[in-house]
Formats: structure tokens, C-alpha cells, sequence
């Protein structure tokens, strides 16, 4: 006979599809050791969320029976607000400034969830963690890629103007207030009993070295997830062209991936970048293919899709129902995409060449500064995000153009260890 039901509650960060994806990784680890070695207890496991939540009722559509998503009524409240494709501080911080007054709201929001749960799992939403805390879980997981406190310093710390060109630059104000939000921020971190990070080129040593001042945090030594076959990711990509209306992509054509991560900040630039591969005469050795591709106008991206399925250039796809875009990466040839943490894994977990267009956001600064460090990327001019605005289809082709060549000698490593969410599920699995 079965012991009686247990319960881990997660919440994922809403900045980008990142923080959902690693949830979701982690959380089909747990489901496939509780599965194969027949723990004695049955598993619940609610994953609460607010703008991401459709993203996770399309991740979990296989987990329906165990994984139950949850929408609440506000988002994760922490997020980096962009416009002209920059993070803006102010708006960013002025979004943060009843951070501690929303404490007691958030808290009995996810109290009917959270309150009976034997382990609480936070994946950027210290808020979470803290509740957690004041409702006596026993134990309080934090898997991160950064640190929002940190992140708040950062974003608005001297010398790092340069970041600013089209919105305005961090005043004294602005780092008075910044400091004072993420210190309330880091109260609330330091409520995590465990806290796991990635390795230095998904999590920079910034980020390791802030965790450290008050805690000993476990540095995944690998990324989550794993490579698939590429056939399979052919065939499931080739499904969700289908389903989309658009024709499916030929035998021995090249695939290109253009995923800008979950956030708007490539917004601006796809009416022009899918325009141009319609109309361009130029015979390509690839087709680019767009990840869930986001506009700032909904009629736009109407009228934009219907041209794409009636080119034989271009494709694009949205959510890979029951699982992330990790499973169709295999398909491709190489990935441009920007150095969030959630795409560099993705990345690296499929053993795919990939290239990172600059972002003006610290977190994404640092991680392609340390993944050019440990020659994950290289670093081409077209890669700044000036040079690639003025022609993002022209720098595409030369992304493509320097990978196929390999003229410089440059080769895409993937001797990065994969699949280590599988060791940490099992830690979680026997805490129970």
C-alpha cells in the first residue's frame, strides 16, 4: 500500500521562456525516477505561473495525471521591462517598487498550493521562496541561472552606461533604488535551503559569487536535457509545419534556427527579416526557420505568417506540444539566437552549433562573454546588434556562411556534460 500523496510545488520566473523550460526539465526527471523505481507514494506536482502559462500547458500536455499548471492572478512580478529593444531601468524599477508590499499578496495567492507541500522548487521567483519559508516547507530548492538582486545592481551600475543608447541611462536615483529593492530581493533568496546553479557559462562567476556571501551554492557541473536523434527532430518539426499550414522542409536543405528566446526584443526586426526572405531572389543553401516569432502588432503577425506559408524560403513554428524546442534543435545546422541561459543550454544540450546576437541586458552580456571565453561561440562583427539592425538577413547569411566553411578553424564544442537534471531528481525524490 502507498504512502499517502506527495507534493512539490514550483514557480517559474515569466522573464522569457527560459526559467519555464528548465523547470520543465527538472520536473520530467523527477516523473521518470519516480516511474522507473516505483516510489512507494504518488506524485503531485502544480507548476504556478502567469504569463507563461500557456507555454506550460503545451510542456506538460503529457504529465496531465502528475504536473497540474497553475495559473495565478499576477506574474512572477520580477522581469526586466524592454523597449527599443534595451532594458529600461526605470520602468524596470518602478515595476519593483511595492516589491515588499506585494509579499503578504503573494503569499495567499499561492498559499493553497504551496502550504501543503513538502518541497518548494523556485526557478527565479524569490517571492515564492519566501513564502515558502513563512508556511513551513521544509524544504526550499532554488535552480537559477542568475540572481535577481544581482541583476537589479547591475543593470544599473557605473560603467555600464554604454548599454543605453536608446533609453535613458541609470541615475544616482535610480542606483539608490536599485539597491534598496534588491536588498529587499536578497532577503528573500536567502530563504532557499538549497541552491543550485549552472556552470559559469550559463551562470557567470557575478552571479556565483553573490550566492556566496550568504549561502554554499551546488554548481551543476552540465546542462539539462540531452540530444535527440535528428531524424526524430525532423519528423516532429516537419509536424509542426504541418499543422501550421506551411510545407514541409526537403531532404538535404540546411536548417537555420532564429529563436530570439521568449522576449520582444527582436520584435522591431521580423516584419523586415521575414520580408526580406520572401521577396530575396538569392538561392540559399538554408531555410530559416523562426521560433514562435513575436510582433508588436497582432495583424501584422497574421499577415506576416500567411506569407510565410505560402514561401517555400521560410518557416516558423510555435510551441512543440509535451516538450520545449530542445527536442527539435537536433534538425538544425546552427542556432541564432541571443545568450539567455534557457537557449544556451538548449543549445549546448543538443550538441548545436550556435551563434549569439548582442543584447544590451548585463545577464545576456555576461554569458556570451563567457561562452566566447570557453570558445562555445565565436565572436563575428555581424554579431552586434548595430550591425546585425541594419541587416539582420545579410548577418544571418553570414553566420551561416562562417559555420559552413569553418574557414578560421573554428568548431562548435560539445563536450559538455548533459542530462544532470537526472542525478538532481533523484536528491529531490529521496528527501521525500
Amino acid at each position: 500500500m502507498k504512502e499517502k500523496k506527495k507534493k512539490i510545488c514550483v514557480a517559474c520566473n515569466e522573464d522569457g521562456f527560459g526559467p519555464s523550460a528548465f523547470a520543465y526539465y527538472l520536473i520530467r526527471a523527477i516523473v521518470d525516477e519516480w516511474e522507473e523505481n516505483k516510489y512507494n507514494f504518488d506524485l503531485e506536482i502544480p507548476v504556478l505561473n502567469n504569463s507563461a502559462f500557456n507555454f506550460n500547458e503545451s510542456i506538460y500536455s503529457s504529465f496531465r495525471y502528475i504536473v497540474r499548471p497553475v495559473k495565478l492572478k499576477r506574474d512572477s512580478l520580477i522581469k526586466l521591462v524592454k523597449l527599443n529593444g534595451e532594458v529600461a531601468v526605470k520602468e524596470t524599477l518602478k515595476k519593483l517598487m511595492d516589491y515588499e508590499n506585494v509579499r503578504n499578496e503573494y503569499s495567499g495567492e499561492v498559499r493553497d498550493n504551496l502550504s501543503d507541500s513538502d518541497i518548494a522548487i523556485d526557478i527565479g521567483v524569490p517571492l515564492f521562496v519566501r513564502s515558502a519559508k513563512e508556511l513551513g516547507v521544509k524544504h526550499r530548492i532554488t535552480l537559477f541561472d542568475h540572481s535577481w538582486a544581482k541583476t537589479l545592481r547591475l543593470i544599473c551600475e557605473k560603467g555600464r552606461e554604454d548599454m543605453y543608447k536608446l533609453n535613458p541611462k541609470p541615475t544616482a536615483s535610480d542606483r539608490s533604488d536599485a539597491e534598496r529593492i534588491a536588498s529587499q530581493i536578497e532577503e528573500d533568496e536567502k530563504c532557499a535551503t538549497e541552491v543550485y546553479l549552472f556552470d559559469s557559462y550559463i551562470t557567470p562567476n557575478e552571479f556565483l559569487e553573490h550566492w556566496r556571501k550568504f549561502t554554499v551554492p551546488t554548481v551543476l557541473k552540465g546542462v539539462l536535457g540531452s540530444k535527440g536523434d535528428p531524424k526524430d527532430a525532423k519528423n516532429i518539426l516537419n509536424g509542426l509545419l504541418k499543422e501550421l499550414g506551411q510545407q514541409t522542409v526537403p531532404d538535404g536543405k540546411k536548417l537555420v534556427l532564429i529563436s530570439p528566446g521568449g522576449t520582444p526584443v527582436w520584435s522591431n526586426l521580423l516584419p523586415d527579416m521575414i520580408n526580406q526572405f520572401v521577396s530575396s531572389k538569392k538561392t540559399r543553401e538554408y531555410i530559416p526557420i523562426l521560433s514562435n516569432p513575436i510582433t508588436a502588432d497582432d495583424k501584422m503577425a497574421y499577415s506576416l505568417k500567411s506569407k510565410m506559408k505560402k514561401s517555400d524560403r521560410i518557416r516558423w513554428f510555435e510551441f512543440v506540444k509535451g516538450n520545449t524546442q530542445q527536442i527539435i534543435m537536433p534538425a538544425f545546422d546552427l542556432v541564432v539566437t541571443r545568450a539567455g541561459g534557457g537557449t544556451v543550454n538548449d543549445a549546448l544540450a543538443a550538441e548545436r552549433c550556435f551563434i549569439c546576437v548582442e543584447e544590451p541586458q548585463v545577464q545576456v552580456v555576461l554569458i556570451e562573454r563567457e561562452c566566447i571565453k570557453r570558445g562555445l561561440i565565436p565572436f563575428l562583427p555581424e554579431t552586434r546588434i548595430d550591425k546585425f539592425k541594419e541587416n539582420p538577413v545579410e548577418c544571418i547569411d553570414s553566420f551561416f556562411d562562417f559555420f559552413n566553411n569553418k574557414s578560421d578553424g573554428f568548431h562548435c564544442k560539445v563536450d559538455i556534460k548533459a542530462g544532470v537534471e537526472r542525478e538532481l531528481a533523484r536528491d529531490i525524490l529521496n528527501r521525500l
